[in-house]
């Protein structure tokens, strides 16, 4: 098939799946319904792409993603049904009042984000449900509040423990801590920009008459006596738990992510339950274990077949041409880095896959054109998380289904914080790249 062809596939599929979202269909007819519009355009055919590539790719996340998600499902399930989230959620709003306790959520994610720790949304997503129902904001608030804040700290503070952090590291022979000047910047207009459109949708909701309503993905727990709520030290330090030693293995003992983070929460898992088995009211006292792993099934298809879809797309000779078009752009190299970086990012439609990407196809080439290897690592951090949050971003979904929102309800806020924001910030950091490196 031509790349004229191949390209045009790839827009229809895109806006496609943008339209069918939005109107409430569900992402994985979704994503088999786009992928087979792009399958029809690779070399390998409609039906040898969706059974090869397509079900390869999505195979290929579920494996590496299976213990996380249901790891983090189990220790989510397990602080709902401990009463360590709702506490928590109480104990911020009396102390911080309605009006800045939503806030409390951003820092926690930016702590599991700085401990690299990719399942949390699941573990956010209980307290930002307890924060959110008694400062009685809508769950959009949250969402929006995760996704917008994970990736300022992941991919722009110096040290994180982000997996794209580490790829870039490997690749450019950096540090994790690699352009330290530019990241810190860049966070700073990031995380100011942000929490100015969290007080604009604020305001917005609170004009309009707009509260919380339960999430269908709530786990709903009997009613306890205030005897019978964890102390407030107690509810948080599994989370810290969590946090610290996810940072410990990868840091000190030189882990893995990913086993990191599946020991880490079942460490976290252990700790709630020793602490708190007189608290679980189920009469199986290991019913939320089960509860909150089968939660996370509907997320990890999910994601999993969009990923597969976004697999798809780079299987095309368009993505294969633009690649090769990229290298031959006449301007400036770290103009050329954020226009490559942004272009894999949003074909990938995800921030880790566009960075592996253009890390092991384009970035020793500009290394050998002598581009300071401290900048290019932080620029294509900091490019990474402009157009990654397409419809079909898998991490992007996670976070919408556990919160249970959908596209139509929260898409056009994400775009803001995820797009508009990191666009902005992104334009700093090439300037300062190109005036000091």
């Amino acid at each position: 098939m031509s790349v004229t062809i191949s390209a045009i596939a790839i827009i229809v599929a895109l806006i496609l799946f943008f339209i069918l979202c939005y109107n409430g269909i569900g992402v994985i007819p979704c994503s088999i319904l786009c992928a087979a519009v792009v399958a029809l355009t690779t070399e390998e055919g409609l039906f040898g792409t969706l059974l090869g590539t397509f079900m390869g790719t999505t195979g290929n996340y579920v494996a590496n993603m299976f213990l996380p998600f249901v790891f983090g499902g189990m220790f989510a399930a397990l602080m709902t049904a401990t009463g360590s989230s709702e506490i928590i959620g109480r104990f911020l709003v009396d102390h911080f009042g309605t009006r800045f306790a939503p806030y409390a959520i951003m820092v926690a994610v930016m702590l599991l984000a700085l401990g690299g720790v990719s399942a949390f949304p699941f573990i956010i997503a209980p307290l930002a449900f307890s924060v959110l129902k008694a400062a009685d904001l809508p769950r959009q608030i949250g969402a929006v509040i995760m996704v917008g804040t994970y990736s300022l700290v992941g991919y722009l503070i110096p040290g994180a423990t982000n997996t794209a952090n580490v790829i870039a590291s490997n690749n450019y022979g950096t540090t994790l801590y690699a352009g330290a000047p530019m990241g810190i910047v860049c966070f700073l207009i990031g995380v100011t920009l942000v929490v100015i459109y969290i007080e604009f949708m604020i305001r917005t909701y609170r004009k309009n008459g707009i509260g919380y309503t339960p999430s269908p993905t709530e786990i709903k727990t009997e009613e306890r006596g205030e005897n019978e709520y964890p102390h407030f030290v107690m509810a948080v330090l599994p989370i810290f738990i969590v946090f610290v030693l996810t940072m410990i293995l990868q840091l000190g003992f030189g882990w893995a992510s990913t086993q990191a983070v599946i020991t880490s929460l079942f460490v976290g898992t252990v700790f709630l339950y020793v602490f708190n088995w007189k608290r679980i009211h189920e009469k199986n006292k290991f019913d939320p274990i089960t509860k909150g792993m089968m939660n996370a099934m509907v997320p990890l298809a999910n994601t999993a077949i969009i990923v597969g879809f976004a697999g798809v797309v780079t299987a095309t000779s368009a993505y294969e041409a633009m690649v090769n078009k990229l290298l031959s752009i006449n301007a400036n190299p770290y103009v050329t880095v954020v226009i490559s970086v942004a272009v894999i990012c949003a074909l990938c439609a995800d921030a880790i896959g566009g960075v592996s990407t253009f890390a092991a196809t384009l970035g020793q080439t500009f290394l050998g054109m002598g581009v300071n290897p401290q900048a290019l690592h932080r620029l294509t951090l900091a490019t990474a998380t402009t157009f990654d949050s397409m419809p079909h971003n898998g991490s992007l979904n996670v976070t919408m289904q556990v919160m249970g929102l959908t596209h139509k309800e929260v898409y056009k806020h994400v775009c803001v914080v995820q797009i508009v924001i990191p666009l902005i910030y992104t334009i700093v950091a090439l300037i300062m790249a190109i005036a000091f490196y």
